[in-house]
């Protein structure tokens, strides 16, 4: 069990949709985020947009939640401090962000709080990414990316299976580059298609 984050390492991730009351404990975890880290409070004000577009426009996109069981003391300490508020048994550990284009799915966000990293929450909610997809026939790809300097985002997507797909995108306006990712979903997906999807 961590300690730190009251969870065991086996624990599984129930993924939902977002809902209107999650966005303290997403903007926490996008807080902790590395991402925040190197490019600052403007993230929150674009991660925030992205979240209510894909809520409110769900054929473009969705936003997965990811949750645990919340321990039994928490709880009880959660009616004291906030017996008006509603009660909830879960804590949310993370959360996604993806984007339908017309061959495949986007990952644009994926996200683990702080206190949860290093537990296979992580994967846990990449391999429920990769299950929806499969679901959704017309998807054959996934894609993802990751700022340059974000060595363990790209160390995270080559252990899931993902593969560089040599397009590297700078972005002046935060002044760093990009490289993208790929997965193919389908087995007869060729890799040189892959590239240019």
């Amino acid at each position: 069990m961590n300690e730190k984050a009251g969870v065991s390492m086996s624990e599984k991730i129930t993924v939902r949709d977002y809902q209107a009351g999650d966005w303290p404990s997403v903007k926490l975890a996008l807080l902790e985020s590395d991402i925040y880290t190197a490019h600052g409070p403007t993230v929150l004000k674009s991660e925030k947009g992205r979240i209510d577009f894909y809520v409110q426009v769900p054929e473009k996109g969705k936003v997965f939640i990811a949750c645990v069981a919340k321990p039994k003391s928490d709880e009880k300490e959660d009616q004291e401090d906030n017996s008006e508020q509603q009660e909830s048994s879960e804590s949310i550990v993370g959360y996604a962000v993806i984007d339908f284009f017309s061959r495949g799915i986007f990952i644009l966000s994926l996200i683990i709080g702080k206190q949860y990293r290093g537990l296979g929450y992580g994967k846990q909610l990449m391999e429920h990414i990769k299950r929806f997809a499969k679901k959704n026939t017309q998807y054959t790809i996934l894609r993802g990316f990751a700022d340059e300097q974000l060595v363990n985002v790209h160390t995270f997507l080559l252990k899931q299976g993902f593969r560089a797909c040599g397009f590297v995108e700078h972005d002046l306006s935060l002044n760093h580059s990009t490289i993208h990712y790929v997965f193919p979903l389908r087995e007869e997906e060729e890799p040189e298609l892959l590239i240019s999807a």
